[in-house]
């Protein structure tokens, strides 16, 4: 996985700046993944990068990969992974139309390339009647009459997998050695959502932060829906935003290495203050 999920991860315009910061490798760490960006980003990364543009905060993710396999010391191991992208998206944003993020997972679940998961981060879910293998789940919360806010997903509960990989003591072993189940596409139950997986995080006291409160959004999970499909991920989801109608609201652009404080590429952008959020 690219950027692994950290509870202490905070939604707020900072906090998507500095995601920004740390993609374009300015920083070392960020607060959904405590080290450097991994190297098998570089295919995804601008990619990456133009979802923000669009309000998406993107926390995690990985590019498709057909096979690969690697001597090592234990024998021979091969890796497969279908692409994923687990991203946030604000529902009550000045700049972001609650319709056109309705319309926008409408056409996400319309898309018979991929699978989807989505919950809100701001709700709870699980009453009579509501099991672990419920597709869809309406939120506990009263006042919530919108279907933007109920769990939702075309997944499998416990059987969809992103990284599948084997061991073998030689190249050939790999040939009949059955493949293992290594990362689980997250959240495909209501079972598996907890405080402690919230991707807006918490603070240390278990306070939701106020920027989540106001801007309730939703966490959305998206997979390639078959091994071997080789999608750009980040391609489809920037044109199903504009088919929906979410508009690109925070600008980027790059600066060159000579005007950077400090050296390197910087990158310049535009984000509504926490108070307007």
């Amino acid at each position: 996985m690219l950027q692994k999920l950290h509870v202490r991860c905070k939604l707020t315009p900072m906090t998507n700046f500095r995601n920004l910061d740390f993609l374009h490798g300015n920083i070392d760490v960020n607060p959904g993944h405590l080290g450097p960006l991994d190297k098998e980003t570089a295919p995804i990364l601008r990619g990456l990068v133009e979802l923000h543009e669009y309000g998406i905060l993107t926390c995690g993710s990985q590019p498709f990969e057909k096979s690969s396999t690697f001597l090592v010391g234990k024998g021979w191991y091969q890796k497969r992974q279908r692409p994923y992208v687990h991203f946030l998206l604000p529902t009550l944003h000045r700049d972001i139309s609650i319709d056109c993020v309705d319309a926008f997972i409408e056409r996400l679940f319309a898309d018979k390339s991929i699978l989807v998961s989505v919950h809100s981060e701001c709700d709870e879910y699980g009453g009579p009647g509501d099991s672990m293998r419920s597709k869809v789940v309406t939120p506990q919360t009263t006042g919530r009459s919108r279907s933007t806010y109920q769990f939702r997903t075309n997944a499998h509960w416990n059987k969809e997998t992103v990284t599948i990989d084997r061991l073998a003591k030689t190249s050939r072993g790999l040939l009949t050695k059955a493949w293992e189940e290594c990362t689980f596409f997250p959240y495909t139950s209501i079972d598996f959502l907890s405080p402690y997986t919230s991707l807006s995080g918490s603070a240390n006291d278990n306070r939701t932060f106020e920027a989540t409160i106001v801007m309730k959004p939703l966490a959305i999970g998206v997979m390639a829906r078959k091994w071997g499909a080789k999608l750009d991920l980040q391609d489809i989801l920037q044109q199903h935003c504009e088919e929906a109608g979410i508009e690109r609201i925070f600008p980027w652009r790059a600066i060159d290495a000579a005007d950077a404080p400090s050296g390197g590429h910087r990158w310049s952008h535009t984000f509504c203050d926490d108070q307007d959020a």
